[in-house]
């Protein structure tokens, strides 16, 4: 994150070194990331540490409040320090009790790592193709290691499924949380059946992939987490670690043919087919899409924004004509599973 949080302070910080058995001579936050809250630390014998103190409050994908939410940083930060032997990736410390993450407050709980070199990328980075295939070299070495005990398994599915489910069982009932509910809710309604359809597609797809046996995959490996060096590279960020299809992580590499070609002779995981889904048109000129906003316009300039519910429907109509546009992330998205039949 770019901003310090203001209720988390360096003496708090100070104590859960000291469970780590460090010292902190000099803290320095470190405005990097998404996310987490990243600091530098450095020792009274010149010794430079990375720290990470992770958002419990909002850390959904390792449990659904900040309990949960810490056993599962804890379950994949011990899976990633399990797997420091593969020189793949920078591994959390370890408290003498075992924790590699400690709870500093009730929202916040810290991990620790040793300070690492390399050139660090950004998300929209493009791989050159020579880290790509050191890129894909260290993930074919992660998906044949053998899982260590407590890895955390991958669930495929829609974020906030129980949410969206029962907002489709209230259509009969007028939906007032702002001004567009109401629309949001005849549109929803007018297309349910689709809607359904798209779903359960997405279960049973879902369905499917539980039943594959799963591989320890890192679940990011974008080029923002990585650390970048002339013979190989190092990731990091490991609170996504899971047992899951090894495509959980190929995917957001865009590999070339020959790259899965080699990925296959190196692991012998199978290639599944994919359905290309292309990205959707802009609304706007400059690549952007255009909503209604949120607060009035000036009378001369409301005839450009005809209402929400208005252009969703004219949308689809748009896609079709509109010709293809450049995006930068379009080599990625246009290969990402086309869930709707």
């Amino acid at each position: 994150m770019k901003t310090r949080p203001d209720d988390l302070h360096d003496e708090q910080l100070r104590t859960g070194l000291l469970a780590y058995g460090l010292t902190a001579a000099s803290l320095a936050y470190a405005p990097v990331g998404f996310g987490d809250h990243h600091w530098t630390a450095t020792d009274p014998d010149g010794r430079r540490w990375f720290l990470t103190v992770a958002d419990l409050a909002h850390k959904s994908h390792c449990g659904p409040d900040p309990d949960s939410a810490l056993l599962g940083l804890r379950a994949a930060m011990s899976t990633a320090r399990s797997l420091r032997h593969l020189g793949l990736l920078v591994a959390p410390l370890a408290t003498p009790d075992g924790e590699t993450a400690l709870r500093l407050t009730p929202r916040y709980a810290l991990s620790v790592f040793p300070y690492a070199s390399g050139t660090p990328g950004g998300f929209f980075d493009r791989l050159a193709p020579a880290d790509r295939r050191l890129l894909l070299d260290a993930l074919s070495r992660l998906h044949t290691t053998a899982p260590p005990p407590g890895t955390p398994v991958h669930h495929p599915g829609l974020s906030g499924r129980p949410r969206l489910d029962a907002a489709l069982a209230s259509l009969t009932t007028p939906w007032a949380t702002g001004p567009y509910a109401e629309p949001a809710r005849t549109l929803t309604a007018t297309h349910l059946p689709a809607l359904r359809r798209a779903l359960a597609h997405l279960d049973r797809t879902t369905e499917a992939l539980t039943s594959v046996p799963g591989v320890v995959t890192h679940g990011e490996p974008h080029p923002g987490n990585l650390l970048r060096h002339p013979d190989h590279v190092l990731l990091v960020d490991w609170d996504t670690v899971a047992l899951a299809t090894p495509e959980r992580d190929l995917w957001l590499l865009d590999p070339t043919p020959a790259d899965l070609a080699r990925y296959t002779a190196t692991t012998g995981h199978p290639r599944r087919p994919r359905r290309p889904r292309p990205l959707p048109p802009p609304l706007g000129p400059g690549g952007h899409r255009r909503l209604p906003p949120l607060v009035p316009r000036p009378p001369h300039r409301r005839h450009r924004h005809p209402g929400l519910l208005d252009r969703l429907h004219r949308h689809p109509r748009r896609a079709r004509h509109r010709p293809p546009h450049r995006n930068p992330v379009e080599p990625v998205t246009s290969r990402l599973p086309h869930w709707v039949p």
